[in-house]
């Protein structure tokens, strides 16, 4: 899905930490709710990082698309429910969680549409597919993405973007607090890093 190996192997190396951290999570949480949103997220790293690199980003998209589907409408139910059911969260973070799991179901399915090569404009577009060689960028291979697939995407790389700055705000804030508590500056950073990354593939799909 991107073609920049950097940025490709940056968010692989940013999502395989988030995951390990809801792994941790999972294995430390008692309660059936943190478990099963622990499992989700772990389940949406994993799903990131195969759509970071091309040769997998196909990876049973049916079962993932279901997946995630599922697990927005799970945080759905818990916003609407209320309180801190899930890690401590409240209501903003778990339409924040929602968004998340629709937003890759809504990316496993536009994949397709999003990769689509641009319609070859004849003797020119032999030049313009090889031009850059490895180095083609994201934006390159998503030359000939449907409008609608890019202004979703886009609306998508804003809302992720803001939230995703918002959660780093947060764990700058508790990196702040003296001794043990800057330890509660983790679960922010890594749900910023996480929303970042889904703004920076809801970019490259547009």
């Amino acid at each position: 899905m991107i073609d920049e190996i950097v940025l490709r192997v940056a968010l692989t190396a940013a999502y395989a930490v988030a995951c390990g951290f809801h792994l941790v999570r999972l294995w430390r949480d008692g309660g059936l709710v943190e478990r099963v949103g622990s499992v989700l997220h772990a389940l949406m790293c994993g799903a990131m990082i195969l759509m970071a690199w091309p040769a997998t980003m196909a990876f049973a998209p049916v079962p993932q698309t279901a997946l995630f589907a599922v697990a927005a409408l799970w945080f759905a139910a818990l916003a609407a429910i209320g309180g801190r059911a899930c890690a401590g969260h409240g209501r903003v973070e778990l339409v924040h969680h929602a968004v998340m799991m629709a937003g890759m179901a809504w990316m496993v399915v536009v994949m397709p549409l999003a990769m689509r090569e641009p319609p070859s404009g004849g003797g020119g577009g032999g030049a313009h597919d090889h031009h850059g060689g490895a180095a083609t960028t994201a934006v390159d291979a998503g030359a000939g993405v449907p409008a609608h697939v890019s202004a979703v995407g886009l609306a998508l790389a804003v809302v992720f973007a803001i939230a995703g700055t918002a959660w780093l705000a947060r764990a700058l804030d508790a990196g702040r607090a003296p001794g043990a508590r800057r330890r509660r500056a983790v679960a922010p950073a890594v749900e910023s890093a996480m929303s970042l990354g889904m703004a920076v593939m809801a970019v490259a799909m547009a």
